[in-house]
């Protein structure tokens, strides 16, 4: 998995700069969906992957910065995360169509 991250140095009067990173998915959105059609649903006790989500990506949301402040495994991860892939557009992380 590729995740890109571009940067652009804007420059004011040589006195005031900003650096605007961008994150470039493009790569990393194709591996998703590619996966996500080879994996299918999880069936029974099967172990599935569930989503392929950039760190930076969930530092940006309220609910995946929850996620990441969660026990791993534990209720509250797992509702935080539902609720992260459950907004518009989070759905092309997913890597499954597995329940959460």
């Amino acid at each position: 998995m590729a995740v890109l991250i571009g940067q652009h140095l804007n420059l004011d009067n040589d006195k005031e700069y900003s650096i605007t990173n961008t994150l470039l998915l493009d790569s990393l959105l194709k591996e998703n969906l590619e996966e996500r059609k080879a994996v299918g649903k999880a069936v029974g006790s099967n172990w599935k992957p569930i989503a392929s989500i950039p760190i930076p990506v969930l530092e940006a949301d309220e609910d995946g910065r929850l996620f990441l402040q969660c026990h791993s495994g534990s209720p509250e991860a797992r509702v935080a995360l539902r609720r992260f892939l459950g907004k518009a557009g989070n759905d092309r992380y997913r890597t499954s169509t597995v329940n959460l």
